[in-house]
């Protein structure tokens, strides 16, 4: 690394992680209004994003689908939620056991009981999800249910802010998280074979060596991590996503298990689940086209 990168990468850390603490600590009402209104001016100071996200809408619905005018609305309310979400994050230790229900409403009753039946069987659970509404706050609900939870995430080019996001989910959240290297990886399985909860956002275009699978009618660059686990330790898959509702909650959907058989033939073996796994992809981002930004973008 170089001198003048390194020096850049402090200044980065030492603005924003301190603002980032601070901004923890304002009054949810208060944080909510700033976040607001920060998304809205991101929506008008990111014009590529903004293009991309509305690239990604033609790709969801077909070109010309959308008039211009329900693109901007869709687009402009994808960047406040993004901002809310932030703020979220940051505040994410202000949930507890006895609160969580104000900000995320639970639509299966019975998810409880049905995770710690899929734990009995003592191969641990892969819960699948995406980049749509609050998957950082759904993680956080499972552990404060005393699930042994953990996540897989990509490290970010500046180490000091990585060490602090890491740190909020690790130390906030109560939810451990993994790298996806070789090191991660082999914390990634031992924390399946000590029956936990491993939670894997696949929605994103990040491997050296991708699955090409349809996504929206597009051939998608895809990482396969959530089938090669599945199919090699026999962990059950369940789909978990947390969109915002219309009162500002989220809404919490538990749907599986589900469980692949080898066939013999690796590759066809993994491009079947993750086929399955990104037409419930389809289902989600086709009712929240608000809540869904990712980076990169699985078409190539």
């Amino acid at each position: 690394m170089s001198v003048l990168r390194h020096l850049a990468f402090i200044l980065e850390g030492g603005t924003v992680i301190p603002a980032g603490n601070l901004v923890a600590r304002l009054p949810w009402r208060v944080g909510g209004s700033l976040a607001r209104l920060a998304g809205r001016l991101l929506f008008l100071a990111a014009p590529k994003a903004r293009r991309q996200a509305c690239d990604n809408l033609d790709v969801i619905f077909g070109v010309g689908a959308l008039s211009p005018e329900e693109k901007s609305r869709i687009v402009r309310n994808l960047f406040i939620h993004l901002a809310s979400s932030a703020l979220e994050y940051l505040k994410i230790g202000e949930l507890t056991l006895e609160n969580y229900h104000r900000f995320i409403h639970v639509e299966n009753p019975e998810a409880r009981e049905r995770v710690r039946g899929i734990l009995e069987e003592g191969k641990g659970m892969i819960a699948v999800t995406a980049h749509v509404g609050n998957w950082e706050f759904m993680a956080r609900a499972a552990a404060l249910e005393g699930f042994s939870v953990a996540a897989v995430i990509h490290r970010q080019l500046n180490p000091y802010t990585d060490r602090w996001l890491a740190n909020i989910r690790r130390y906030r959240a109560s939810v451990e998280a993994f790298y996806d290297d070789p090191r991660g990886l082999k914390r990634t399985i031992h924390h399946l074979k000590n029956n936990g909860v491993l939670a894997l956002v696949a929605d994103e275009a990040r491997a050296s060596n991708p699955l090409r699978i349809p996504f929206f009618g597009r051939l998608a660059s895809v990482a396969d991590g959530p089938a090669k686990l599945h199919l090699r330790y026999g962990s059950p898959l369940v789909f978990l996503f947390c969109p915002r509702g219309a009162d500002g909650r989220y809404i919490l959907s538990f749907d599986g298990p589900y469980r692949f058989e080898s066939k013999g033939d690796r590759r066809k073996d993994r491009l079947e689940v993750m086929k399955f796994i990104f037409s419930k992809y389809e289902d989600i981002i086709r009712k929240h086209p608000d809540q869904w930004f990712c980076l990169p973008r699985p078409w190539r």
